[in-house]
């Protein structure tokens, strides 16, 4: 029954991505920008987001995963070879950059490893993709594996958030992913990034905002005292806002976990005091504060 259903979804994949016939990988990706000078290619199947440094042993456990899946279940693994042919032909999203999650959706979880091992541990096969391309790749399936929050993908997501020097893109991508997984070890490496000051800070405070526990907010607490300018307060009260919103506490994940109260309180406290220790913010303040309150 697995193996049919994975089936099915390969051919809802490739319904969903219109370009897999023509094999068209010269078109242009949504939102790849080159960014720096040329760099040379890097060879065919090398992982998309170099040299990672994943724990030894978490990659050894992620390797031996991989292995049984694709005996298991090799559409998958057909599925995101597909939709690397068909980059050029998957519609940008709303911010105009490259968006796989409407792809990868039908094969839900089944999509976690393949994608892991696309990051991490193997490449694209085939033809290298020049960088921006491959950039574009790597953001989106972070993403797009970010979003399906799953604990296979947490060395992954760690790994790319204490990475130094990565691309902000990914940082934000991975944090993101990391943050929604929600375990102390995930708000502490959160935290810290979100301390790391500049782009790459901002980045941090504003995954913070999707860690929804009463314990984001006393970081978040702490980042508006430690803020040095109206734009860190800003994404302070912003993740404020997404860790207190009233409709994400109704959601199944959350409405059972008893934390919702006094997050909410606690969250809308915070952005009161902000919009007093920065009377520019009151606007910002006052829109979280609605988010808040529902």
């Amino acid at each position: 029954m697995r193996r049919v259903l994975a089936q099915l979804a390969l051919a809802a994949l490739a319904v969903a991505l219109p370009g897999i016939a023509r094999g068209d990988a010269g078109r242009p990706v949504p939102g790849a920008v080159a960014t720096g000078p040329a760099q040379a290619r890097p060879a065919p199947g090398s992982p998309l987001l170099g040299a990672l440094a994943v724990p030894p042993g978490d990659r050894a456990r992620l390797a031996a995963a991989i292995a049984r899946e694709r005996a298991l279940n090799p559409a998958a693994f057909a599925a995101l070879r597909a939709l690397e042919r068909s980059l050029g032909s998957i519609p940008a999203g709303r911010d105009g950059r490259l968006d796989v999650r409407a792809a990868l959706r039908p094969l839900g979880h089944a999509a976690v490893l393949p994608v892991l091992e696309r990051l991490a541990l193997a490449g694209p096969e085939g033809e290298a993709l020049d960088d921006p391309r491959r950039e574009a790749l790597a953001t989106a399936l972070l993403e797009a594996v970010g979003a399906l929050r799953d604990e296979r993908a947490r060395p992954v997501l760690a790994a790319v958030v204490a990475r130094a020097g990565g691309r902000l893109e990914e940082v934000r991508a991975a944090a993101g992913g990391l943050a929604r997984l929600g375990a102390d070890t995930d708000l502490e490496l959160v935290a810290r990034l979100a301390r790391s000051g500049g782009a790459r800070g901002r980045a941090g405070v504003e995954a913070l905002g999707a860690l929804r526990r009463p314990a984001t907010i006393r970081t978040l607490e702490a980042l508006l005292a430690e803020a040095g300018s109206e734009d860190d307060a800003r994404a302070v009260v912003r993740a404020a806002g997404d860790a207190g919103n009233a409709w994400a506490w109704l959601t199944p994940a959350l409405a059972g976990s008893g934390e919702g109260g006094r997050t909410r309180a606690a969250a809308r406290a915070l952005v009161e005091r902000a919009a007093r220790t920065w009377p520019g913010l009151a606007r910002e303040a006052a829109k979280s504060a609605r988010v808040i309150d529902g």
